[in-house]
């Protein structure tokens, strides 16, 4: 968040002085190494919570048998689903996490081109998630074509022009009128609006009369019985802890490399 890595800060100058490039803030360590831990950590609280109030079985993804949810979403290996959890249809509701990182050296200006229409834009510095939500949510639900491609690539400055239709992960799940759930957020640990209201929407499953509420809650007196409050905290912390230790690991390398450096300079 704008500060250096204290842990790194004597092995970055060593580095620098040699003329090595370095990473004083993390961003780069944070989407390097063993960075896939803070989604299955948050994917393992995000289970919790939906398990606390599972109308039906619960289903986890894995990619190393992906046949366990091809028959729910043939298209992409599904993270969670709740089997027969849409109160409203009877269908199955299928959740997709992803926990990227608003600081990446990508950038995308949103300009698009005239063979493939409109782009996302990297514009997190105006909105919050403006690097990430519109990016995932049109990976994991796609898009419906907008306009024609006479009008040129959409503009996100007017909001007019074309957008070509671009199918998603989850276009199988959709196409059988299974709810999805684009579980985005960052791994500061902010969790973007549709989540936040599905999180809401389970927590009011909870406290319904005559509802069964398995969450086990702090016995702390100052420990929060709110079932949003605690599911949405692990949630992000979970998130947020295995993001640093990633980081810290990666930062053990940048200490090595400079040790070696030196250990270098005294053998020369």
């Amino acid at each position: 968040m704008g500060l250096d890595l204290s842990l790194t800060a004597d092995a970055c100058d060593r580095l620098e002085a040699a003329g090595e490039p370095v990473d004083r803030k993390g961003d780069h360590q944070a989407n390097t190494g063993e960075f896939n831990r803070r989604h299955n950590h948050g994917l393992r609280a995000l289970y919790d919570m939906v398990a606390a109030v599972a109308l039906g079985p619960l289903v986890l993804g894995d990619k190393e048998q992906p046949f366990k949810t091809a028959e729910y979403n043939s298209t992409h290996i599904s993270d969670l689903i709740e089997v027969g959890g849409d109160l409203e249809t009877g269908g199955n509701v299928q959740y997709e996490m992803k926990v990227p990182s608003p600081l990446t050296a990508t950038y995308s200006a949103g300009r698009g081109s005239p063979s493939h229409g409109g782009r996302y834009a990297s514009v997190g510095h105006i909105y919050a998630f403006g690097n990430t939500l519109e990016r995932y949510r049109t990976m994991i639900l796609g898009c419906p074509a907008r306009g024609v491609p006479a009008d040129g690539p959409f503009d996100h400055t007017t909001g007019q022009g074309w957008v070509a239709a671009q199918a998603g992960d989850y276009a199988d799940a959709l196409q059988k009128r299974d709810t999805v759930v684009p579980w985005i957020m960052e791994n500061t640990g902010g969790i973007s609006p549709v989540p936040c209201s599905v999180a809401r929407r389970l927590g009011r499953r909870a406290s319904a009369k005559g509802a069964i509420d398995r969450t086990n809650y702090g016995r702390s007196r100052v420990s929060t019985k709110s079932y949003f409050t605690h599911h949405t905290q692990r949630i992000s912390t979970a998130v947020v802890r295995y993001d640093a230790q990633n980081i810290r690991e990666q930062s053990a390398q940048t200490i090595r490399r400079a040790l070696l450096l030196d250990a270098d300079a005294g053998a020369a």
